[in-house]
């Protein structure tokens, strides 16, 4: 999609072919954060390295199912929604998000604030990482992700926040808290 222009997928089922194990990018926005997207009511049913990348302003993700099915892939850790978003608003409600490594990067939206970004009752389950920040989001304010259903490995956990400026695999720590945003 082009700048300043919205793509909406709707009410659609992805799923592989039988030969394929994996996919790099369901969603590519390469316009940046001027490029909206409505991603509504799918059902994403295989390992995406990368599911939904370069999500930008004005965008919403809801009533989604993504059954990613996996940490890994041979291009690195699976992840769900990528946002590059700058001025919001950004609504990532009501989804369902199956064993992704991690599931909402806002790592590449430092400009974002954080009472610009909506994320609630969605339901991460073996999903190892709920949110994943860097240093860059200091200055973005309280992100508000009280409202969401976490569990891991059939035990309802805390809520799981990757810091993106570890290096490493990245898929071994975690943690509750992160630079003063505390899970609740």
């Amino acid at each position: 999609n082009g700048n300043g222009s919205t793509l909406t997928i709707q009410d659609c089922d992805f799923t592989a072919a039988n030969d394929v194990d994996y996919g790099g990018n369901l969603v590519m926005a390469e316009g940046g954060a001027d490029n909206a997207l409505v991603f509504r009511d799918n059902l994403v049913d295989v390992a995406y390295r990368a599911a939904l990348v370069g999500i930008g302003d004005d965008s919403v993700i809801s009533g989604n199912i993504f059954n990613i099915d996996t940490q890994k892939v041979d291009t690195g850790r699976t992840s769900v929604v990528a946002l590059v978003a700058e001025n919001g608003p950004v609504s990532v409600t009501g989804n369902k998000f199956y064993g992704a490594n991690r599931a909402i990067a806002v790592d590449n939206a430092p400009a974002l604030a954080a009472d610009e970004l909506t994320v609630k009752d969605n339901c991460f389950i073996d999903t190892r990482f709920a949110f994943e920040l860097s240093s860059a989001n200091e200055a973005c304010g309280q992100y508000d992700l009280t409202e969401n259903y976490y569990s891991f490995e059939g035990e309802v956990t805390a809520l799981r926040i990757q810091d993106a400026d570890k290096s490493g695999d990245k898929t071994d720590s975690w943690e509750t808290e992160y630079k003063g945003y505390q899970a609740t």
